[in-house]
């Protein structure tokens, strides 16, 4: 491992429209970084044509280009490219924001500075693609830096991946905790609080692109539809909740199994309540529903009280009117 240099692992999949702005913001930036690794995870449209290219003509040296032989997703993409980044800070890149030309300079000063910080999060200004961009002026000087807490942040990401900077170590760190079907900014995140390491910065370093056809839930789960078409739209959402409660079991059996890790029990909960989530929500249980609530109802947002309930409901009504 190289001490004090740079790597960005960026994952692509049919990012030809955006892709050449995000290069751009790269290329662009202050501290030149000491790696680049791209990995195109078997794109249909002109992406892998577009990187090379933008790789050759801007003489690129210390970057370089691969394919997946198959296509196996951007979680797993992401997770072989972060195994394969050989510095002592990595930066993670979608590919399709635009970076402030300061952002490496800035944040690999900050963990220089920081020696006890293994992830620092930036802030970040959402765009729509035809909106404007980063806009707002960053500070050095007037940057402050805090501590996430394990008990308010915990399975919680509020920063996107494209926002980190992580220390090599923490990716060791996160091997044993993270399966196939657990996005790497969620692993990373989480084993940086657990072992207290985690940190954001109040400065924004990424303009992060919204897409206008991208998955809306207001529009999609509106009030309207939720009423017009309960059972159709429930079984939408456990096609969304069971995955999603899936991957959080998976990691928290993980963290459970490592050996002296902090805030066992706080974990085992979390793990007790999804697993019960999951029992009442594929048995459309409404009994176990309102128990689970009754007794923790400080570990549930109303949100998730209210789309259970819905769901539930929507579910266990429409299979009794089909058996009459």
């Amino acid at each position: 491992m190289s001490k004090k240099k740079i790597s960005v692992v960026m994952a692509t999949y049919n990012g030809e429209k955006y892709i050449l702005e995000q290069l751009d913001s790269l290329r662009d930036q202050t501290y030149v970084p000491d790696e680049v690794i791209i990995c195109d995870d078997c794109s249909t449209d002109n992406t892998l044509a577009l990187l090379k290219k933008y790789i050759k003509n801007n003489n690129m040296k210390n970057w370089k280009v691969e394919q997946n032989i198959n296509n196996i997703g951007w979680k797993k993409t992401f997770w072989n490219l972060l195994q394969q980044a050989k510095n002592e800070f990595i930066f993670l890149s979608d590919q399709d924001d635009i970076w402030d030309s300061n952002k490496l300079m800035f944040m690999r000063d900050w963990m220089l500075k920081y020696i006890n910080i293994d992830l620092l999060a930036s802030d970040y200004s959402p765009f729509y693609s035809n909106g404007n961009k980063l806009s707002s002026k960053v500070s050095f000087q007037k940057a402050k830096i805090k501590k996430l807490q394990f008990q308010d942040n915990f399975l919680k990401v509020t920063r996107p991946g494209c926002s980190f900077v992580i220390r090599k170590k923490l990716v060791t760190e996160s091997n044993d905790l993270w399966t196939q079907n657990q996005p790497h900014d969620f692993t990373l995140w989480n084993a940086a609080l657990l072992s207290g390491k985690a940190y954001l910065v109040d400065q924004s370093l990424i303009s992060w692109r919204i897409h206008n056809g991208s998955a809306d839930f207001s529009k999609k789960y509106s009030m309207l539809s939720l009423i017009l078409h309960p059972v159709q739209k429930s079984l939408e959402l456990l096609d969304k909740k069971i995955p999603f409660i899936d991957f959080h079991i998976s990691f928290l059996s993980n963290c459970m199994s490592c050996i002296n890790i902090s805030f066992y029990n706080e974990i085992s909960l979390h793990y007790l309540l999804f697993t019960i989530r999951k029992q009442y929500l594929i048995s459309h249980d409404i009994t176990l529903f309102f128990k689970t609530i009754m007794r923790y109802y400080r570990c549930y947002t109303i949100k998730t009280i209210l789309m259970d309930l819905y769901c539930l409901i929507s579910l266990k009504f429409s299979k009794k009117f089909l058996s009459n």
